[in-house]
């Protein structure tokens, strides 16, 4: 296997992108592009020049749908999240080409493929109590997850490993009880 030029990286994330889009559109998912990639394509034409990646949100339900029904369309392109790969990491889901391999956050990090990620969004409360604990929540797991890319050490010791499984354990959880307060609503 080749390693790939960054505009060949890009090439096969915007043809990930667009797999994605004909695939929402004809199981009619709502999505948008986001964050850097909003800027990107509304700034540059495209992307950011210093950005690398693409980004797609979707709210709760159209997340779930798409998690649902995504990986049976194409061998090609897989979706991976916390909700359907035991050993999925991150908080937010990836659309991955199998036919390619990448490893973040560098060549010591996990093994996945290209990818684009996918951003869920849930419904803020209303109350401000807890609105502030949803985003002390967020707060706490943008700490994890950033200790876990810069300050362990990049022979993957154990505490790396500690904190994958501890995040992974915290969002499962978060996630069962999610489900269980909207199946009693």
């Amino acid at each position: 296997m080749r390693k790939l030029t960054l505009n060949e990286l890009k090439e096969t994330q915007i043809c990930i992108l667009t797999h994605v889009a004909d695939f929402c559109e004809q199981n009619e998912i709502q999505y948008w592009i986001d964050s850097g990639t909003l800027l990107g394509a509304i700034r540059h034409k495209g992307y950011i020049p210093w950005d690398d990646d693409i980004d797609v949100g979707m709210l709760r339900a159209d997340y779930d749908k798409f998690s649902k029904l995504f990986n049976s369309s194409d061998s090609q392109y897989r979706f991976v999240c916390l909700e359907n790969s035991p050993k999925f990491y991150l908080p937010h889901g990836k659309v991955c080409d199998m036919n390619t391999i990448l490893y973040e956050p560098d060549e010591n990090g996990e093994k996945l493929a290209v990818n684009i990620d996918i951003f869920v969004y849930d419904n803020a409360p209303d109350d401000e109590v807890e609105l502030k604990k949803m985003y002390d929540k967020r707060e706490f797991w943008r700490k994890i997850y950033w200790m876990q890319n810069n300050y362990i050490d990049k022979n993957g010791n154990i505490v790396k490993v500690i904190l994958k499984y501890l995040r992974r354990a915290m969002d499962r959880c978060q996630y069962s009880r999610q489900k269980k307060v909207k199946k009693h609503v």
